[in-house]
C-alpha cells in the first residue's frame, strides 16, 4: 500500500516548464545572486558584469528599475521586516543598503575584501559576509 502511494506521487510530479521570459537587453556580462520579495512580487538580480542591480516586476513581467554605479554586485538580501535591500559588492568590499520602496541609498558599510554572499541571521538582525575564496 505504501509503495503504491509513493509510485503514484512520483508519477504525478510535473517537470519544470518555462512560464515566462523577461528581457534585460541592456545587461551585459554575467549575473550572480538573486533575491525575491514574495509579497511585492519582485525579483532582484545582481548583474555583476554590468555593475547594476536589476529590479524585475514578476507580475508585469518586466524590469522596472536599474540601480547603477555598483562595484561587482554579488550577494543580495531583501529583508521584508525592514523593507530594506542589501547588496554586497565584490569590487570594493562594501555592503550597500537601499530602501526597497524608493530604492534610495541609505548606508554603505565596509564589508571586507571580496564581499560576496550575504547571510542574514533573522533572530539577531545580523549580517554575515561569506567571501568567495
Amino acid at each position: 500500500m505504501l509503495l503504491t502511494g509513493v509510485l503514484a506521487w512520483g508519477q504525478s510530479a510535473q517537470p519544470l516548464r518555462l512560464e515566462k521570459t523577461i528581457e534585460m537587453p541592456d545587461v551585459k556580462g554575467r549575473i550572480d545572486h538573486m533575491a525575491i520579495d514574495v509579497k511585492g512580487e519582485r525579483l532582484f538580480v545582481a548583474a555583476l558584469g554590468n555593475n547594476t542591480l536589476e529590479v524585475i516586476d514578476l507580475k508585469a513581467g518586466k524590469r522596472t528599475k536599474t540601480i547603477s554605479q555598483l562595484k561587482e554586485p554579488q550577494g543580495i538580501r531583501y529583508v521584508a521586516e525592514t523593507d530594506r535591500l542589501y547588496v554586497a559588492n565584490g569590487g570594493d568590499g562594501s555592503l550597500r543598503i537601499f530602501d526597497s520602496g524608493s530604492y534610495a541609498p541609505l548606508k554603505t558599510v565596509d564589508f571586507g575584501d571580496d564581499a560576496d554572499n550575504v547571510r542574514y541571521d533573522l533572530a539577531r538582525a545580523y549580517f554575515i559576509n561569506s567571501v568567495s575564496r
